[in-house]
């Protein structure tokens, strides 16, 4: 990933951080029944959940989202991987390479589910486009500068996000089609 990777990356956590801390400020929150779910490799998993995400309800995405479908996206095999550093606002994340890759060159596939609407990065990706049956709303985009394919929804309280990078070799506008049909799978679990 690059360093203006990582930095929109940051900068998405730091504004879901602030966001989630002045919406907890100004809530109460109520608890839901508590769901179960197994963890698996490159996953997040627990049980305990509240309305106003303080205790996300998590989802094992990587149960959702299979190396099957990353290897769709990636035209190759994929394997999950754990996530280089803790991510304690998600409520489920799975990461996806190819075997041998280096992870700054080629094939990345990152699913994440978090606790809320606010989670929702649009205005991050002002040229995005719009789309339809996912949710209550989405986007997606696509930036061959970049090598990555960005896509957000939002249903039913929880923002399911999607990010596929690739390197330079790659066709990546080619794979649209592809983060499209992961993230559609995704929304239909939630």
């Amino acid at each position: 990933m690059s360093v203006i990777d990582r930095r929109a990356v940051r900068l998405l956590i730091a504004g879901a951080v602030w966001v989630a801390v002045g919406t907890a400020c100004g809530s109460s929150s109520s608890s839901e029944p508590a769901s179960s779910s197994t963890s698996s490799p490159g996953s997040t998993a627990s049980s305990t959940s509240t309305a106003d995400g303080t205790g996300q309800g998590k989802v094992d995405v990587c149960a959702i989202v299979t190396a099957a479908d990353a290897a769709t996206v990636f035209g190759e095999t994929a394997e999950p991987q754990d996530s280089p550093s803790s991510e304690p606002l998600v409520s489920g994340l799975c990461i996806y390479s190819h075997p041998g890759d280096d992870l700054a060159v080629r094939n990345l596939l990152q699913a994440r589910v978090y606790p809320g609407e606010q989670f929702y990065g649009d205005r991050l990706f002002p040229d995005a486009t719009t789309l339809n049956g996912f949710g209550e709303k989405g986007f997606i985009n696509v930036d061959p500068k970049r090598h990555k394919v960005d896509l957000q929804f939002v249903k039913d309280g929880k923002t399911g996000v999607i990010a596929y990078s690739t390197g330079a070799g790659i066709d990546i506008a080619a794979r649209e089609d592809a983060v499209k049909a992961v993230g559609k799978k995704l929304a239909a679990a939630l």
